[in-house]
């Protein structure tokens, strides 16, 4: 079996063409089995690397994503986050919702994971409750939520946004800022047994919810969405360099066989 896809993103005057569908209540095994390689591609490239580690910088940590020109400092306040090209603002998960239950996600301090180029910390409490990390590499700030909440038929999880303006972009969300945009984007949900949960993104205002359909899931839910500037190419390619410098990811496609 052999399977082709390119995660293009372009500038915003060329609005970008996601390779995937938006995710559905029932998605196709076709569309299903590329967001599931699409996950994995973003997961073995912000694999733990040097280039990207993790460093203390009095209260908070601090990473980047030297390729993209992205820059995150992590706090009790959440991620904020700064582009080169003169994106910046703040994004802090306030809530996990468990069908019409809520509980406030805490503002628990992040700490260095069990990689070095990874951060995270503790969200909710009791039945409500979680991680929430953020991985960075070649590709931007890869976030990613792990949730335990038995019963639950949807997870909701909430963030606030601050300096950015938040809008729906096909199946991602835009962050612009002044003279800059970041997208938040190729949203991938999964079970404790690796099945695919539908799950797509909402916006109100200043906040961001990402949704997930967690009927007959098997618990703990894996979620992660990929934070990157606008223009970013991403494709899987050969010719990717293990330092992610500039030209690593000048859209190239890979076939990839298994």
């Amino acid at each position: 079996m052999s399977a082709l896809f390119v995660i293009a993103c372009s500038s915003p005057a060329q609005p970008s063409q996601v390779g995937r569908e938006v995710p559905s209540a029932e998605p196709s095994d076709s569309s299903e089995e590329l967001r599931g390689l699409e996950a994995a591609f973003i997961r073995a490239r912000h694999a733990d690397n040097p280039g990207f580690h993790v460093e203390a910088d009095g209260d908070s940590l601090i990473a980047a994503s030297p390729a993209q020109g992205l820059y995150g400092r992590f706090s009790e306040q959440g991620l904020q986050v700064r582009s080169d090209a003169g994106a910046e603002g703040q994004l802090q998960t306030l809530a996990l919702r468990c069908d019409s239950a809520e509980v406030h996600a805490g503002n628990t301090r992040f700490s260095v994971g069990n990689a070095a180029n990874r951060v995270e910390r503790p969200l909710g409490k009791s039945a409500l409750a979680g991680s929430e990390w953020f991985e960075s590499g070649p590709l931007g700030l890869e976030h990613g939520y792990d949730v335990s909440a038995p019963g639950c038929a949807e997870l909701t999880v909430e963030l606030g946004v601050q300096g950015l303006r938040p809008e729906l972009h096909g199946d991602a969300v835009r962050l612009t800022g002044q003279s800059a945009s970041l997208l938040y984007a190729h949203l991938f949900a999964e079970d404790e047994r690796g099945r695919e949960l539908p799950a797509h993104f909402a916006v109100e205002e200043d906040r961001v919810q990402l949704i997930i359909d967690t009927h007959n899931a098997r618990w703990p839910v894996h979620i992660d969405p990929l934070l990157y500037v606008e223009t970013q190419v991403v494709a899987p390619s050969v010719a990717l360099g293990s330092d992610g410098a500039n030209g690593d990811l000048l859209g190239q496609a890979v076939a990839i066989d298994g």
